[in-house]
């Protein structure tokens, strides 16, 4: 299991790495991480996934300006969301209120 869990992180890593590089080269653009609410609270019946989500997210805080959500992408990579950064947007139909 942590031999997977590393490879995807990895993979994820490298994703964004080449993304930013290309984001820079272009003059712009948006690079979207997708989360869940597993990122924030280990389960541990899931234990892969929630520790891949959550080195995900905090490596996204780390690299790139923010996490975005698949649900609030459209709002986010438009116009109207330009202005945001640096921020994690949580949508999980209140499953962890």
């Amino acid at each position: 299991m942590a031999a997977r869990l590393v490879q995807e992180v990895r993979g994820a890593f490298m994703m964004m790495q080449t993304a930013a590089r290309a984001t820079r080269r272009n003059g712009g653009g948006s690079i979207v991480n997708s989360g869940s609410a597993d990122s924030f609270y280990g389960e541990e019946r899931t234990l892969a996934y929630c520790t891949t989500k959550a080195a995900v997210l905090n490596m996204t805080r780390a690299v790139l300006p923010g996490l975005l959500l698949a649900s609030a992408v459209a709002f986010l990579i438009g116009d109207t969301g330009a202005g945001m950064t640096g921020s994690t947007v949580v949508v999980d139909r209140g499953l962890r209120a």
